[in-house]
């Protein structure tokens, strides 16, 4: 695990990958910090993304958000053998500089994530295995609840891209992690989202 902005970490600490869960992990630590969703750089690029959405369309500022994510972070594969998370600050200021930023699932998740939670949305962390239980959760991705629609989120999932709708029928079991809480649901039916379109159901 290769975090270099993780909170009260080393720039350039490693560790053993020890799996979804550790990496996880990893992704609260850099989404639940100074340099995540409570980061005045993430609540400005927040406000940034969102200037023509219009007032309490909070639809349009999660989608907002989503597209301009995905726009510039195109997905990047991991160096070989390492899980590398930057935090979302470190991401932001890529794309400040260079104007966009290479970047995983667990990063796009991540930046994701914090700029959801700094518009106030409610988001979740969710692993995912493709062969029924016990098989390991094998991937990861965050979700959105639209407010006002309970159990009605919108998916972000780079790894699947324009394949999600596809990616999420074909889950077998699932877990769900608030932004701010421990593990909070586990099941073996795929979850109930929304991958990105306008539709809720």
């Amino acid at each position: 695990m290769f975090t270099p902005n993780a909170p009260g970490a080393q720039p350039l600490r490693m560790e053993p990958y020890r799996g979804v869960d550790h990496s996880v992990q990893a992704m609260k630590d850099g989404v639940l910090s100074d340099r995540g969703a409570w980061s005045p750089v993430v609540r400005f690029w927040c406000e940034h993304i969102c200037k023509r959405v219009a007032p309490k369309d909070y639809l349009s500022e999660i989608l907002a958000i989503r597209y301009w994510v995905l726009s510039k972070a195109p997905y990047f594969n991991d160096p070989a053998h390492i899980e590398w998370v930057r935090d979302p600050q470190a991401l932001l200021e890529k794309i400040q500089s260079d104007g966009t930023v290479r970047a995983d699932c667990d990063e796009i998740n991540s930046l994701t994530g914090a700029l959801w939670l700094a518009c106030g949305k409610r988001v979740q962390i969710v692993t995912v295995g493709f062969r029924p239980p016990p098989e390991p959760h094998t991937h990861v991705f965050v979700r959105c609840e639209i407010p006002g629609m309970k159990d009605k989120w919108v998916v972000v999932d780079p790894v699947a891209g324009s394949r999600e709708n596809t990616m999420l029928t074909q889950i077998k079991s699932f877990k769900t992690y608030e932004m701010d809480k421990p593990l909070c649901h586990t099941d073996s039916s795929a979850p109930s989202v929304d991958s990105g379109s306008t539709s809720a159901q």
